[in-house]
């Protein structure tokens, strides 16, 4: 990014980011207490979720509307504009996540499971861990940490894997479960969303950073790409 020392823009841009970790922050919560409510059967907790998930959604508004007057006001181009519209793209994930932690509360709120939800619990940690790699790259600009939330999406995916096959045998072996099983094979593929949207948004940190667009390309592809980088810094 260019540097404006002392500028405006550089306060407005600041506030940007700023925002976007207190909207990571929140949606980080909702979605660790959604599944926690789940793994725990606590309803009030679970209606909780549902209810901070409007605070997400007003931030999202007023983020959208920060990001448009900045554009006004200061008329970026290059790496100052494409840091807006990377932070405009980051808010509509973030909001998208928060949406499936509601989700998530809902089922809590509507069904007693009484069906064994440990292998959710394996994925919690994962995801998480997705957060705060997220979190870390977008506080520090960092394109490396970012690359590895991309890597931890793939464990998130195999893990969601293992939970559909754990789900289809129990169903197989006791049919009276199957409305539960359905119902926690939809959680799992919730946090698997979860994941994917954290990893949209560890995309939009290295375009930020780098102007590299590293959506369509595999892991070794986009390892290759920073190794290059990193040796363009050093001459």
């Amino acid at each position: 990014m260019n540097a404006h020392t002392f500028t405006q823009f550089d306060e407005d841009l600041d506030y940007l980011h700023a925002e976007i970790l207190k909207m990571l922050k929140l949606t980080r919560r909702n979605t660790k207490n959604a599944i926690n409510a789940l793994l725990n059967g606590d309803k009030e907790k679970a209606e909780n979720v549902i209810a901070a998930d409007q605070i997400v959604n007003a931030l999202e508004l007023h983020i959208d509307q920060a990001a448009r007057l900045l554009i006004v006001h200061h008329q970026p181009v290059a790496s100052d504009l494409r840091a807006v519209f990377s932070a405009l793209k980051m808010t509509t994930e973030l909001e998208r996540i928060s949406d499936l932690a509601a989700c998530i509360a809902k089922v809590t709120r509507e069904i007693d499971l009484t069906t064994s939800t440990s292998e959710l619990a394996i994925m919690k940690p994962l995801l998480l861990n997705m957060f705060r790699l997220t979190r870390e790259s977008i506080k520090q600009r960092d394109p490396g940490l970012a690359a590895q939330v991309i890597s931890y999406d793939i464990h998130l995916n195999n893990s969601y894997s293992a939970v559909q096959r754990v789900m289809h045998s129990m169903m197989m072996e006791n049919p009276s479960q199957t409305t539960q099983c359905i119902a926690l094979t939809n959680v799992a593929k919730r946090i698997e969303r979860a994941g994917d949207h954290l990893k949209n948004i560890a995309q939009m940190v290295i375009y930020m950073t780098s102007g590299q667009e590293v959506r369509h390309i595999d892991a070794d592809q986009l390892a290759a790409l920073l190794a290059e980088e990193d040796d363009n810094d050093e001459t």
